[in-house]
């Protein structure tokens, strides 16, 4: 069963509410689908974020007073079976997708097969995106 993190930095529900994550999780819930069998539900259906995934992309993408960004990076270190490869995929389409000069998402794995599985999630969104959204 999916935990939530023990850590999740505090940030102010100004700055919270200021920023991106409702737009950042729309998105995911929007045009992102489950691909495969599993926690999360089945492939093919859209995600759903559980209420930690939607704190955690707020706290993410919180903005500071003076509209810049409050944090420049971000870890999100979870245990197996949490969603880590789709938020992170998320995050990178909606980077690609939404901001003008794109986004960085580095995807750190054990090795090379486990590194390709956000790429992997990603590309397969975007497919079913021309597919379910032309």
């Amino acid at each position: 069963m999916a935990c939530a993190p023990l850590y999740i930095t505090d940030v102010s529900d100004a700055d919270r509410e200021r920023g991106d994550g409702i737009g950042v999780t729309e998105f995911q819930e929007t045009f992102c689908r489950v691909t495969k069998d599993g926690f999360a539900g089945n492939a093919g259906e859209l995600i759903r974020f559980r209420p930690w995934q939607h704190t955690l992309a707020a706290a993410t993408y919180a903005r500071r007073a003076d509209g810049r960004r409050k944090h420049r990076r971000a870890l999100i270190g979870l245990p197996r079976k949490n969603g880590k490869s789709a938020i992170g995929s998320g995050f990178a389409l909606h980077g690609l997708l939404t901001n003008g000069n794109g986004a960085e998402i580095y995807s750190c794995a054990a090795d090379k097969d486990q590194a390709r599985i956000v790429f992997g999630v990603a590309r397969r969104w975007l497919s079913w995106m021309r597919t379910y959204h032309r």
